[in-house]
């Protein structure tokens, strides 16, 4: 069978028979055909059906592709006539749900609504929770991939931000209203929001990050926002175990509704390499052997694996990657050849250079990869530091990595790097003047409809 799907919700004390509307147009609304079946077994007029028996059912699954149940939790009676019907599903006994086999219900009118808006509207407190097929036996396609066609446009340039969402001196952020910030992003229309991965602080170099491990901050994020793609900037593979780093990548991409999208790094800063015990001078190494397993154990079931970080029998990772494989993005050169990162990565990420030089740096890479609109296609992403002025015709001034001007030239740096095929402005607002939120509230208003995200909807969590 495919993948499974299992909404489970906690609702208030409703009847058989609204519990019969919700489970039916539950199944419309994930687009699975077995409880909902009026064309083919109902003869009555539009607007009433006769609910199918559970084992007509069981016998139409076998013809699906995937899975589906519900389970609705409320009394003990509420709960159940459902689980009767998921029991039925799954092979148990025929006869249990035979007492609802000509049972009626009004065609519910709201088939295409929002699942929280469903629910509400039959009544009752809900929480909500998703099985997930961990195995992922029939992977997603890759072409419909969230996090990179949330992040991405076929055409054009998308803008995203790196967290901390704050403008402030010295090496750690106040990280105030930090989740309400990349809320407030994601509903202006920014198309990514990258984390970092500090692991120690060095105050004689950069910064802290957002301070909160990559990892457990990505997964609150994923849980306080919907459809904008979630990237690392980058995780340090060399400080990392690769089989911790690929399960809480997938376990992300999963959580996320598929938006996962996985820098990675060689690391920068050599303090943090004695305290892991690494030799700073093995980190180019250590770094293609890290991808090497991350990519082998999430690609593959059971994979054999003989490496100077382990050895792997009889095992396997799970959860494996929603669409087969986990998006990685090469941050820098990291030590390793450019023909390298072109074959082992999904997108490059690179730092601010002159727009000559970026322009040279960029026709390298799509002789490399490929040009866009061609098969293996990869994207370019430029970091740069932004510090919008009030004056919205503030001349430009050069700053660490970046500009501080008004939003008219911005406009016209931002078409320039359009037009030489940056594929996303990252921007870090370390050197924001301004409120970072008045800030976001300008670009949502002035910039971004210039620049709109790409076009998902993250898929069910």
């Amino acid at each position: 069978m495919g993948q499974e799907l299992n909404a489970r919700l906690e609702v208030g004390n409703l009847s058989p028979q609204q519990l019969l509307h919700l489970a039916i147009d539950l199944s419309r609304q994930f687009g699975v055909r077995a409880l909902d079946t009026r064309q083919k077994y109902s003869d009555q007029p539009r607007g009433k059906a006769g609910v199918q028996k559970p084992s007509d059912l069981l016998h139409e699954l076998k013809g699906l592709r995937r899975e589906f149940a519900v389970v609705v939790r409320g009394t003990d009676g509420v709960e159940q006539v459902l689980l009767l019907v998921v029991a039925e599903l799954a092979g148990a006994d025929p006869g249990l749900g035979s007492k609802f086999s000509n049972a009626q219900y009004d065609e519910p009118s709201l088939s295409k609504l929002d699942l929280n808006v469903n629910v509400k509207a039959y009544g009752g407190p809900m929480i909500e929770t998703t099985t997930i097929d961990v195995q992922v036996k029939n992977p997603l396609p890759w072409a419909d991939h969230p996090g990179l066609s949330g992040a991405y446009r076929a055409n054009g340039m998308t803008i995203g931000v790196i967290s901390p969402l704050e403008g402030f001196d010295g090496p750690v952020p106040g990280m105030d209203n930090h989740v309400g910030l990349i809320q407030q992003a994601e509903r202006a229309g920014f198309s990514t929001v990258w984390v970092r991965d500090v692991p120690l602080l060095d105050p004689s170099f950069g910064d802290t990050g957002q301070v909160f491990d990559t990892w457990s901050y990505l997964g609150y994020l994923a849980a306080k926002t919907e459809t904008i793609s979630l990237g690392t900037s980058s995780v340090v593979l060399p400080l990392r175990h690769p089989l911790d780093t690929a399960k809480a990548a997938s376990s992300i991409d999963h959580l996320s509704g598929g938006r996962l999208l996985l820098g990675v790094a060689t690391g920068d800063r050599a303090v943090e390499f004695p305290a892991y015990g690494v030799e700073h001078e093995s980190r180019g190494e250590r770094f293609r052997e890290s991808l090497s397993v991350i990519r082998q154990v999430t690609e593959n079931r059971f994979p054999n694996l003989d490496s100077s970080l382990g050895t792997m029998r009889g095992t396997d990772l799970l959860p494996k990657p929603t669409h087969g494989r986990l998006p990685v993005f090469m941050t820098g050169r990291g030590r390793q050849e450019l023909e390298w990162i072109a074959a082992n990565a999904d997108g490059w990420l690179f730092y601010t250079l002159p727009l000559d030089q970026q322009d040279l740096n960029i026709q390298l890479w799509r002789r490399l990869s490929a040009q866009r609109g061609e098969a293996g296609y990869k994207p370019f992403n430029q970091a740069t530091y932004i510090d919008l002025s009030e004056n919205p015709n503030a001349m430009p001034r050069a700053i660490h990595q970046g500009l501080s001007l008004g939003r008219e030239p911005l406009l016209q740096y931002l078409k320039a790097w359009e037009k030489i095929g940056v594929d996303q402005l990252m921007i870090n607002f370390k050197h924001s003047r301004r409120p970072v939120a008045d800030v976001m509230a300008e670009f949502g208003e002035h910039i971004l409809p210039h620049f709109p995200a790409g076009n998902h909807v993250a898929e069910g969590r």
